[in-house]
């Protein structure tokens, strides 16, 4: 059986190269964000009063963003999708499972613990960026201004809530290519460990 490891944390430039180290390194990263795309049906995002969000009959993830974070509408988003994003996460989750001769699956999510998503991880890891990097990733990324102040005053405060729920932390500085690669193997052998303790 395969362990499932949740990263999440406040989004960030340091969470993207700790992902590019797992893959370069054998492993399947899921990402929850391009599982939720997939689930994003025009009807309702017209049922959720957002329609200005369509362009071209098709779902504008940028202009999606804005508006969810603008007026803290994101989770009713989420509510109109959840059960899909968990069909597909299983079927994903099943058809690696089956093809890597690796017993860690890694699943990215920055709402893990708002979601429920972090039900499906066996641990979680919370990476924590500087908070000038994760302003200056939303503003190249698209995000407007209003939607980063959202972010800032309502998103964040509520999401360190979550962080003492998560099993490991990497903190990202100036060193990311050094330490957080060293405290990312650390933390796989730690639940290989556990796998072979279960054995």
């Amino acid at each position: 059986m395969k362990k499932i490891v949740g990263l999440t944390g406040v989004s960030g430039i340091g969470t993207d190269l700790i992902i590019r180290f797992l893959r370069l390194s054998g492993y399947y990263v899921i990402e929850a964000n391009n599982i939720a795309h997939k689930c994003l049906y025009i009807s309702e995002i017209k049922n959720c009063m957002i329609d200005e969000v369509i362009v071209d009959n098709k779902v504008n993830r940028k202009l999606l963003g804005n508006v969810c974070f603008e007026n803290a509408d994101e989770m009713s988003v989420w509510n109109v999708m959840k059960e899909r994003f968990y069909n597909i996460l299983d079927k994903d989750i099943e058809l690696i499972s089956a093809k890597t001769d690796k017993d860690i699956i890694f699943l990215n999510c920055s709402a893990m613990f708002e979601t429920g998503i972090n039900s499906k991880c066996n641990k979680i890891v919370w990476i924590n960026n500087p908070l000038q990097d994760f302003m200056q990733n939303l503003s190249e990324k698209g995000y407007s201004m209003p939607a980063i102040q959202g972010i800032f005053k309502r998103i964040i405060p509520e999401r360190f809530n979550f962080k003492n729920k998560a099993h490991y932390t990497i903190n990202v500085d100036n060193d990311i290519l050094i330490s957080s690669k060293v405290i990312m193997r650390t933390i796989i052998k730690d639940v290989l460990k556990e796998n072979v303790n279960e054995g």
